[in-house]
């Protein structure tokens, strides 16, 4: 596990408070497929397995699960409005979904507009940090990341192999009341036991 020091604003509204961090516009050279895969799951009232909504944004986070990016907060619209979410800071009110790089170095979000894919800037607080600790001779930074995604959002074949093993359909999903099944019936998948045919037939007799 790697701790990372993030602004608490979304990277797409950096530069309200720091004029040079304005982020860098990505659009993908290869379109992601019109339609995500769904995800089936199991009810605990039915045999049947349904189909989870489709996520918009399917193609793009497995881009960037591919680059090295993890998830850092999904945006306000991708939770249901019967939940009541409450972050540490306050209810989440980000616009876009955002992704952090593994190194720390460099936030990615997901663009809302249909003009770009993704909007990229280095993480400023990542980069200070490194710099106040001597680290500036790292084999990776934050200018390494960015160019590194900006070429990889422009390779057609890239791209295509990860939305071809992003349509994998995918197993459904266990039950929620599968391990609360289990619990109850321990043995469930413990075969009864009995003598041996042998040793049987001389107790009988």
């Amino acid at each position: 596990m790697k701790l990372v020091q993030v602004p608490i604003a979304e990277a797409s509204k950096q530069y309200i408070t720091h004029p040079f961090d304005k982020p860098q516009l990505i659009r993908l050279s290869t379109r992601p497929p019109e339609r995500a895969p769904v995800t089936p799951y199991l009810t605990p009232h039915s045999p049947k397995s349904r189909n989870a909504p489709e996520d918009p944004w399917h193609y793009h986070k497995a881009l960037l699960r591919k680059a090295g990016f993890v998830l850092d907060l999904e945006s306000a619209s991708s939770f249901s409005s019967k939940l009541d979410i409450t972050y540490s800071w306050g209810r989440p009110d980000y616009e876009m979904t955002q992704f952090v790089h593994k190194s720390g170095l460099a936030l990615v979000q997901i663009s809302n507009e249909h003009e770009y894919d993704f909007l990229i800037l280095p993480n400023r607080l990542a980069v200070l940090r490194a710099s106040l600790a001597g680290k500036q001779s790292e084999n990776v930074c934050a200018d390494d990341v960015i160019k590194g995604f900006k070429s990889f959002c422009k390779d057609d074949k890239g791209l295509r192999a990860v939305y071809d093993e992003a349509r994998k359909p995918k197993a459904p999903a266990p039950s929620p009341f599968a391990n609360a099944m289990l619990s109850a019936h321990p043995d469930v998948d413990i075969p009864p036991m009995q003598l041996p045919p042998h040793v049987l037939h001389r107790v009988q007799t």
